[in-house]
């Protein structure tokens, strides 16, 4: 798609006014091409599209501008007013779209994600502005920087995998992210909601484990039968042979410690 503005308008868009069906078009701030005769239109009056058939949503009780964002999806523009209408496109469609919707109506646009997709999606902006010097005053130790890259290819394997596999590698990325951004003392609005995000999602897993807890606690020949490890023979260990205990329970498995919490959470167990 090509995407202009009310400056530098294609040749064709005397076609495209036609195929929407309106002779009420008149000051375009944003136009979305497909082809000459399929697309956007974003005017004072609202927001015009054709794909399939011409449709029109007008401003005039618009309400809110979401912009709803879920792993393995396509993002969608949602346009809440008297009726309410989504639109299903890539981050760049509904970005554009939304903030040209904001700019004439005076909206917020508003994201409307799970905690876990707010850590890939702010975790990525944060990490790309540092990578980018966005932040002033901002060196990075070599350490940093290792650190910095890592969690960018951490993001982008984690783009398209398991959803089950995703969460648990984002729960654990968003805390590698925040540390990071402590040690560099940085401050922004997506900071702000990446911290959000770690915080609620760390919430929901004490709760899991609690939860967790409680179930196993019933039954704890379910632990010993899975893992080889007697709940009794733990209670008393101190952090340190808890922890030698994890590193031999995974070298039975041959997997890493990051391995074994995706495992645990695709069995429902979570561990200290």
């Amino acid at each position: 798609m090509q995407y202009y503005n009310k400056n530098n308008l294609p040749i064709t868009i005397g076609q495209a006014i036609d195929a929407y069906g309106s002779t009420d078009i008149k000051e375009i701030k944003l136009y979305g091409e497909i082809d000459e005769t399929h697309g956007f239109m974003v005017t004072d009056q609202g927001f015009y599209y054709c794909v399939n058939k011409p449709g029109f949503f007008p401003f005039e009780n618009l309400s809110d501008i979401i912009i709803h964002k879920e792993h393995g999806k396509s993002d969608q523009l949602i346009l809440k007013g008297e009726k309410t209408a989504r639109f299903n496109g890539n981050e760049t469609f509904c970005k554009m779209i939304a903030e040209a919707i904001g700019q004439l109506t005076n909206l917020e646009v508003h994201y409307e994600m799970s905690d876990v997709d707010a850590i890939y999606y702010y975790g990525g902006i944060i990490l790309n502005d540092i990578k980018n010097d966005a932040y002033e005053d901002t060196a990075l130790t070599p350490l940093q920087e290792e650190s910095l890259n890592a969690y960018l290819e951490e993001l982008e394997e984690n783009k398209d995998t398991e959803l089950q596999t995703y969460m648990m590698n984002m729960s654990l990325l968003g805390d590698k992210i925040m540390n990071l951004v402590e040690e560099l003392e940085l401050d922004s609005d997506e900071i702000d909601a990446l911290e959000k995000a770690v915080a609620k999602d760390r919430e929901k897993q004490n709760s899991m484990f609690e939860q967790a807890r409680e179930m196993y606690n019933k039954n704890p020949d379910l632990i010993k039968s899975m893992t080889g490890i007697d709940p009794e023979s733990i209670k008393d260990k101190s952090p340190e042979e808890l922890n030698q205990m994890l590193d031999d329970l995974c070298d039975r498995f041959n997997i890493s410690k990051d391995q074994l919490m995706q495992l645990a959470a695709i069995f429902n167990i979570l561990y200290l």
